[in-house]
């Protein structure tokens, strides 16, 4: 579980802070949000799913098709695609590698620094 392997992180924090280490944690759940994508997707929503206030501000209306459905092409990373993980994790390790970091094998969160 999560508990489990905060704990046993936090504890390897404390032991290696004994010879100068620096720690450094931050929460990025929501980092896939917005992720490009090479290759843009498209998927479909019944226009009567749609709140009014949403249909109003995008004017679906007008872009209803035949069959009672709204197309959507989608070019970044949302919630619900099975993409969106792989793209954000694939966009933080380039990022990170850039600077010294690498993503410690074995692990889903853990990344250490060459340092």
């Amino acid at each position: 579980t999560n508990l489990v392997k905060f704990k046993l992180l936090l504890n390897s924090v404390i032991s290696e802070a004994k010879n100068g280490a620096r720690f450094m944690s931050c929460d990025i759940k929501d980092f896939f949000l917005a992720s490009p994508m090479s290759k843009a997707k498209c998927m479909k929503m019944k226009y009567s799913l749609f709140p009014q206030d949403i249909i109003e501000k995008y004017n679906l209306t007008n872009k209803v098709a035949p069959d009672g459905y709204i197309y959507i092409k989608i070019k970044k990373g949302m919630y619900g695609l099975n993409e969106a993980a792989i793209l954000a994790y694939e966009q933080l390790s380039k990022f990170l590698n850039t600077y010294g970091y690498k993503h410690v094998p074995g692990t889903a969160e853990v990344w250490t620094h060459d340092t």
